[in-house]
């Protein structure tokens, strides 16, 4: 780093034998404390954080350029989780399902949009608070694993969604969370995703008929992803 220092092409002074080099001081900063400690808290700015890149670059300190391309690669993502119940009965059906089980032999969940809700908008699940929140960060050259673990046991507290929904839900290959998540680290241009689930499904009816026995879910579970900050500016919205 010396040699790059003084025998470059900036300009350099030398007076009673002190040498003055011609760097911006606010960047040259986290040059010095890198080289101190072999770390740095890098800032949040973009901008500011390329400028960092190309001192790195221009010094030739490899880890301290690893550091802040991570940095910048880095996708914050708020996921917000709202649970309802849909409240069905012997009278009507709000979940949307309601149809026997010889009928609805699809295992697994139903992911869907909000218009396959109930058509009664007065009987649609009231989204208000989420039950849950939580920010994870995630890296293209990195597994999801971490952030789809941290979503995983938010949503199994978030309202007592059962463990098979939630497993659906979150951890199995496919799942809306796991797409989701995906998605918002691959494509830059995507800075938020929606997803809606029906949960913990339950049977009514003649228990000794299956025949007579009806597929009813207890809840519904709303997933929103929201990008907090990445490399690019977000110019599209996409809801699945």
């Amino acid at each position: 780093m010396l040699a790059t220092m003084f025998n470059g092409s900036f300009s350099s002074t030398k007076v009673d034998g002190a040498y003055f080099i011609d760097r911006d001081g606010q960047l040259f900063r986290y040059v010095l404390e890198f080289l101190r400690n072999q770390t740095v808290q890098l800032p949040e700015s973009v901008p500011v954080l390329r400028q960092i890149q190309q001192e790195a670059e221009f010094f030739a300190l490899e880890n301290l350029l690893k550091a802040v391309s991570r940095k910048i690669s880095e996708r914050r993502i708020r996921v917000e989780i709202y649970v309802e119940r849909f409240r069905c009965s012997d009278e009507g059906c709000n979940c949307g399902a309601g149809q026997k089980v010889e009928v609805s032999a699809l295992e697994g969940l139903a992911f869907f949009d909000c218009e396959l809700f109930h058509p009664r908008r007065e009987l649609r699940p009231n989204w208000t608070t989420p039950s849950a929140s939580l920010l994870v960060s995630l890296f293209p050259e990195e597994s999801l694993e971490a952030a789809v673990c941290a979503v995983h046991h938010a949503i199994l507290c978030a309202d007592e969604v059962g463990g098979q929904s939630a497993k659906e839900i979150v951890l199995e290959e496919g799942s809306p969370v796991r797409r989701a998540l995906s998605d918002l680290v691959s494509s830059p241009e995507l800075c938020y995703l929606q997803w809606y689930a029906r949960a913990d499904e339950y049977k009514v009816g003649d228990t000794r008929d299956p025949n007579m026995q009806y597929v009813h879910y207890a809840k519904c579970v709303k997933l929103t992803f929201q990008v907090q900050q990445i490399g690019v500016a977000p110019h599209a919205f996409l809801s699945v």
